[in-house]
């Protein structure tokens, strides 16, 4: 699944000690698997669906500037699900925690046109839940400014660019202060799935989110009970 084997040791270590932590890169023809689904998929207007029912007729020329899919579509697009089962036992050790809760997945685009998004394109906290975690993929190559690369402020004040080629993942603790750069020449692509100790985080509700079936992803879903109930805010 994965370009090289991950470290959760690593991982666990650079999110107590930075907030962040790079988590590898998704391999290729995977990540072009996934973005092939979502290519065909109905696309909204601003970085999240909400109670949004029309899509729009081209991601790249959405009146604000970023485009996104429904979580059901990101849920029924390949891999990138099993990606965020895979690494959920990290994200227990870092919470310390068995009950927790993945609650959201998204995935959009920032346009290069017109003016910063704001809310995302400015330095800002992320308020889901009291404790909670984010992990996101690059979906488009982030190397260098123009790309549009997500802005982190570390545990120790210190201000960093996260750069990577697309299908680059990461751990980032968004209650702690970060924007995403607009990006200049092409529009940059992003995905996220998040988790909480909360098992109703105050986003879920405002971002309209809701489970889907689990009969419409068949055999994807997980047999094992404890996963099951972890996942039960996406897929029941």
């Amino acid at each position: 699944m994965f370009q090289t084997e991950i470290d959760k040791a690593i991982i666990l270590n650079n999110l107590h000690e930075k907030g962040w932590s790079r988590a590898g890169c998704l391999q290729e023809n995977l990540l072009i698997e996934y973005r092939d689904y979502l290519d065909k998929c109905s696309w909204y207007n601003y970085h999240v669906k909400g109670g949004q029912t029309n899509p729009i007729s081209d991601r790249n020329t959405a009146p604000s500037n970023c485009s996104c899919v429904s979580m059901h579509d990101v849920i029924l697009a390949p891999h990138w699900f099993e990606v965020s089962l895979y690494m959920t036992e990290i994200v227990k050790e870092y919470f310390n925690s068995k009950n927790i809760v993945l609650y959201s997945y998204n995935t959009f685009y920032s346009n290069p046109a017109g003016s910063d998004y704001m809310g995302v394109q400015n330095w800002h906290t992320d308020s889901d839940s009291e404790i909670f975690l984010a992990m996101f993929m690059y979906l488009t190559d982030v190397m260098v400014i123009e790309d549009g690369p997500h802005a982190f402020e570390q545990r120790n004040g210190e201000r960093i660019d996260i750069y990577g080629p697309a299908g680059t993942i990461f751990f980032a603790d968004t209650r702690q202060m970060h924007m995403g750069h607009k990006p200049k020449t092409k529009a940059r692509g992003m995905t996220w799935a998040r988790w909480s100790t909360d098992p109703n985080p105050r986003t879920y509700s405002i971002d309209g989110l809701s489970p889907i079936d689990r009969t419409l992803i068949g055999e994807r879903f997980p047999k094992n009970t404890v996963t099951q109930n972890i996942i039960r805010k996406v897929v029941c």
